[in-house]
């Protein structure tokens, strides 16, 4: 949302997306799938956040950061190098 009307909304869009290319929007729709507890769907925003899986070995943990990558790349994000 935008506090002007019409033009001057404009020119406020233009001037967040110059300043912090929209990072301050939170788009929730966009978030993705981790699963789901008692209150519902477990989701995370697709960028500005990190995740650690820490488990014993065998416990598959590769296997959830497998299934997690893939369904962020199926999401049609990309997925940086470290």
């Amino acid at each position: 949302m935008t506090e002007g009307e019409r033009g001057a909304g404009v020119v406020e869009l233009v001037d967040r997306i110059v300043e912090n290319d929209l990072a301050d929007v939170d788009v929730a729709r966009h978030h993705l799938l981790l699963g789901t507890d008692d209150a519902g769907e477990v989701r995370f925003p697709p960028y500005g956040m990190r995740v650690l899986v820490a488990e014993p070995s065998h416990s598959g943990k590769s296997t959830v950061t497998a299934a997690l990558l893939e369904r962020i790349t199926k999401a049609g994000y990309r997925i940086a190098g470290w």
